[in-house]
């Protein structure tokens, strides 16, 4: 039986497992940075290799279909929620959903004009998994430029913003 190298996340997860479409050396556990905010036009080690196009279009990156993030937190208590916030360069009409771990999906809903928001349960057992993914989908094409991740406790995150 073959031995996995012994390698950061982020190495496993670009080069050995194909999850993403970028390898972050520097980011080596794929932690999101304290603001939460994944610029996608940039070459983001968060960014699934499925989904995404190759190359940015100006400040934005096209999801086409089905794509998602993938990245680590620091612990959290398990009544907490993930808020999800897509800033698109355009507005659409068409739902997006979103799911983290394979889990329940829910529906981004406008927040303005170009800003689509809504809240996934983030749990204990999805804080153990090694690797979190977060999974959009739509029938349409995004022109994404930005996602802020945010964990929130549920008061906050079910009332008013």
């Amino acid at each position: 039986m073959a031995t996995q190298p012994q390698v950061s996340l982020g190495y496993q997860t670009y080069y050995i497992d194909k999850k993403t479409r970028f390898w972050g050396k520097d980011n080596g556990q794929l932690l999101l940075g304290e603001s939460g905010v994944i610029n996608v036009a940039k070459s983001s080690p968060y960014l699934s290799r499925e989904g995404w196009n190759d190359k940015a279009e100006g400040d934005s990156r096209v999801l086409l279909h089905q794509g998602g993030l993938f990245f680590n937190m620091t612990t959290l208590p398990s009544s907490h929620h993930l808020h999800v916030s897509m800033t698109l360069d355009r507005a659409i009409t068409e739902p997006v959903y979103a799911s983290l771990n394979g889990g329940i999906r829910v529906e981004l809903h406008p927040r303005s004009t170009n800003t689509l928001e809504g809240a996934v349960v983030l749990t204990s057992h999805d804080m153990k998994e090694p690797l979190q993914h977060l999974e959009f989908e739509t029938p349409a094409s995004l022109s994404v430029t930005q996602i802020k991740l945010l964990a929130q406790p549920i008061t906050h995150a079910l009332g008013s913003r």
